[in-house]
């Protein structure tokens, strides 16, 4: 390059210069342009195989993390296939309890319907005291759910954790790599420029002092392509340690999911036993209140049958006197109005008057003094207890519409027989 300056600053002044100056020249100008041009290439290639190992490596972790991750679906899937199982026995034997239960209750119905009259003090507070034992148990059981799901969910966030900080890692690698090759850049433009200032400055100077420079020149490339060999080479070095520490967090992490899945299984299958032992408990007091529920309806039947009868009797002795009351009434009302209307017609047959307007007036008052046939009308009772239950049809509806109370069509018969 030196020399080259110094052909071109000759010909920039136009100052003579021999055909064979000229050609030796061109000929060392050739000569480093090959030596370019390899230098290059090497570099090139190393630059090459260098990123196809980087490539390899990411597709080797690539594989083993999609392996890993297959693995552990696979996991998933078969634990998945478990619970359904269990789900289904648990449904079946439910059902099959369901069933017995049924059965088991409709004898207890008979047996307590003919049996059962009172229940004591004592079997009442022993029940709430299970009761209560039942509510803490079931407390206690929602406590730990919620912190088997807390503990999953900071699990699953320390995972994605882990994924981030594996992610952040491969961005800072690369960019790491392009600041080196920046560097390198910049490096090479300083060189280039630091050696054409030494040319220019040292142009007058003899071919000994020309070479010396090239001579050096050529020492300090060497020296920073070696410098830039170790760095690149300690750059290859720290990637694998820090890929061999990755690939250790995340056997360690395999570990703890391992550790945790052991832990949750011994926790699953407590549980089932304890549900079971809780779900035993809670058929058994669901069958005592039946029970006492059963109890208290029939004291409760008994009472409006009581207050049926009661009624039923009041309103007949009320509607026997107001049968001798209307039939007083009606003789002495109700029978003057009669005859005196059949008079009136006796007598506008007789003259041949008109006799539908005075047939309609009668029809009409025997509509407003109720001796007109009516249609019959049901009374609903509703009684004044309670009931909680309706397990059972109540017997005394069922009497009270097989034997209505007397209607006010019977009535009117009486008084029309009586008219």
């Amino acid at each position: 390059p030196s020399l080259l300056l110094y052909v071109s600053l000759l010909l920039l002044f136009n100052f003579p210069l021999s055909p064979l100056k000229y050609s030796e020249v061109l000929r060392e100008r050739g000569e480093q342009i090959k030596f370019e041009k390899k230098l290059q290439e090497i570099e090139n290639e190393r630059e090459r195989e260098y990123a196809e190992k980087l490539k390899a490596d990411v597709e080797n972790y690539k594989l083993e993390l999609a392996q890993e991750k297959e693995k552990e679906i696979s996991k998933k899937k078969k634990l998945n296939e478990e619970v359904r199982k269990e789900m289904a026995e648990l449904v079946k034997r439910k059902h099959d309890e369901e069933v017995m239960e049924r059965e088991l209750e409709a004898q207890d119905n008979i047996k307590i319907m003919e049996e059962i009259k009172t229940v004591q003090e004592n079997e009442r507070k022993e029940k709430e005291r299970k009761r209560q034992l039942v509510m803490k148990d079931v407390i206690e059981n929602r406590r730990l759910i919620a912190e088997f799901e807390a503990q999953c969910k900071q699990e699953q966030e320390e995972e994605e954790a882990a994924i981030h900080i594996h992610a952040n890692t491969k961005k800072r690698i690369a960019k790491i790599k392009k600041e080196k090759e920046r560097e390198e850049a910049i490096e090479n433009q300083i060189r280039r420029e630091k050696i054409s200032q030494t040319v220019a400055a040292k142009a007058a100077d003899r071919d000994a002092e020309e070479n010396r420079i090239i001579q050096k020149a050529l020492a300090e490339r060497e020296a920073r392509e070696n410098e830039l060999l170790e760095k690149k080479k300690a750059y290859k070095e720290q990637l694998v340690r820090e890929l061999k520490k990755e690939r250790l967090h995340q056997l360690k992490l395999e570990e703890e999911e391992k550790q945790r899945q052991k832990e949750l299984m011994k926790f699953s299958i407590m549980q089932r036993l304890k549900n079971s032992e809780v779900n035993a408990e809670f058929t058994d007091k669901m069958q005592e209140k039946k029970r006492e529920n059963m109890v208290i309806n029939r004291k409760i039947w008994d009472e409006q049958c009581k207050e049926i009868e009661a009624l039923r009797v009041a309103e007949r002795a009320e509607d026997i006197d107001a049968v001798a009351r209307a039939v007083e009434c009606w003789n002495l009302e109700d029978k003057i109005f009669l005859e005196y209307a059949e008079t009136v017609l006796e007598e506008s047959r007789k003259k041949s008057r008109p006799l539908l307007p005075m047939l309609k007036y009668i029809e009409k008052f025997k509509k407003e003094v109720g001796l007109t046939a009516r249609p019959k009308q049901h009374k609903i009772w509703q009684s004044r207890v309670p009931i909680n239950n309706k397990l059972f049809e109540c017997p005394a509806a069922k009497q009270q519409q097989s034997d209505p109370w007397p209607s006010k069509r019977d009535l009117n018969k009486s008084n029309n027989e009586i008219s």
